[in-house]
């Protein structure tokens, strides 16, 4: 319990279907600022990451992680912007890792 209380927590609300059915719109995850500053992404895992292009956050899942950065995707294809749209992202654009469900 302590080692939960330590880690940078915060809410993130979903905004839309790119998740399905892993997390749909409108639902509220808390996610850990900390993980990605100790270590870098795993592959599947689940991600909050800067979009590369635009002022937008996104939640996406962990694909693979190799020297070419980070390849992450929705788990709605049709639904979702993602690497197979703008390519893999740098490390640093992953802020923070879905710890949990809220909602």
């Amino acid at each position: 319990m302590l080692r939960w209380a330590l880690r940078r927590v915060h809410r993130f609300r979903v905004r839309n279907a790119s998740m399905h059915p892993t997390l749909r719109h409108g639902q509220l995850v808390l996610v850990s600022e900390r993980c990605y500053q100790r270590r870098a992404p795993r592959a599947g895992e689940v991600a909050l990451l800067t979009h590369p292009h635009r002022d937008l956050t996104l939640v996406k899942r962990v694909i693979r992680v190799d020297d070419q950065g980070v390849w992450v995707e929705g788990d709605n294809p049709p639904e979702s912007e993602d690497s197979r749209h703008f390519g893999p992202v740098r490390v640093s654009s992953c802020i923070a890792r879905v710890e949990c469900i809220l909602l």
